[in-house]
């Protein structure tokens, strides 16, 4: 299967601002902030392969990835992704996310942006 994946672009402007989203009720968005300085880069004809069930001994170290696996303990459907206005099952959905991977790499909730109902920084 081949897809269209979109890349953050490499930037200079990196090097000084880490790149960052607002996902914030519109009545919550500052005026004065742009809602993101992401820029992006959209690769096409990119194989994807489905290595879910690969004998690849994968590791952070070894290949820049790791699988992990958490069910969910929730529904969680195509229209929460798809939403231009964040849900709260997005929100448990990307604080969920988030754990499993600071947990995995030893960061705490400090090292994360949450988006727990008021999208603050615990």
């Amino acid at each position: 299967m081949k897809a269209s994946l979109s890349f953050l672009a490499d930037l200079p402007l990196y090097t000084e601002e880490k790149p960052y989203e607002l996902w914030l009720p519109p009545d919550q968005l500052p005026e004065d902030i742009p809602v993101t300085n992401c820029h992006w880069v959209k690769h096409t004809d990119i194989q994807i392969t489905d290595l879910r069930h690969s004998v690849l001994n994968a590791g952070l170290d070894t290949t820049g990835f790791k699988f992990l696996s958490d069910p969910l303990d929730f529904d969680l459907r195509g229209e929460h992704l798809l939403s231009t206005n964040p849900t709260e099952t997005l929100a448990r959905y990307l604080n969920s996310t988030a754990d499993v991977v600071g947990e995995e790499l030893g960061w705490g909730k400090k090292d994360l942006l949450w988006l727990e109902g008021t999208s603050s920084v615990e």
